[in-house]
């Protein structure tokens, strides 16, 4: 249910910095553990509206959902929401349904295929959004050495080359479309 918050019983408080495991859900829920198999802590997000995907790179943690973006930056016990309409370089408002990170670069990505790429500017992160659209709602992506790659409906495999600088831009643009398939998850192997 949205804008209720479900907070398992007998959870420790932590931080993403304690936690090599996160798990994110309804309520505003984000869950961390060093192991995977306990114990697991509550991440306190101060959101009540649902999360979906969780991502780190070397500036910290990031929770995407339901109009949220949320960052915590490593040796941080706060999370400063990416959407502010007052300030141009934040990220819009919008459901966002997965995230990836690395070096100092995100990309989130949602509804109608929505993407949005993030970078340090030296004083916070400058968000910018890709001009063109799928429309079809992209549930995960994946970034390794510059490479995003995200998936969604319609079988969509989308392949954007990230060079984040002071003015984020996006190299090259690549969609692949297959008919009569949805994808909602994806999986890369981790380079030798």
């Amino acid at each position: 249910e949205q804008g209720r918050r479900h907070e398992p019983d007998g959870l420790d408080h932590g931080t993403g910095d304690d936690a090599r495991f996160i798990a994110v859900g309804d309520g505003g829920i984000a869950l961390g553990s060093p192991s995977g198999l306990g114990p697991w802590s509550m991440l306190p997000t101060g959101t009540t509206n649902n999360l979906y995907d969780v991502a780190r790179n070397d500036e910290g943690l990031l929770l995407v959902g339901d109009q949220e973006i949320l960052l915590q930056r490593h040796g941080e016990s706060s999370w400063t929401s990416q959407i502010d309409e007052s300030n141009a370089e934040s990220a819009p408002a919008w459901i966002y349904l997965s995230a990836g990170g690395e070096s100092t670069n995100w990309v989130v990505a949602g509804r109608t295929g929505k993407l949005v790429e993030g970078s340090d500017n030296g004083t916070a992160i400058a968000w910018s959004s890709f001009s063109n659209s799928s429309r079809a709602w992209i549930w995960d992506l994946w970034m390794q050495k510059g490479i995003c790659v995200a998936v969604g409906g319609a079988c969509l495999f989308r392949t954007i080359s990230v060079s984040c600088t002071n003015q984020p831009t996006m190299n090259q643009r690549r969609q692949d479309s297959l008919r009569r398939s949805h994808i909602r998850s994806l999986l890369m192997k981790s380079p030798s």
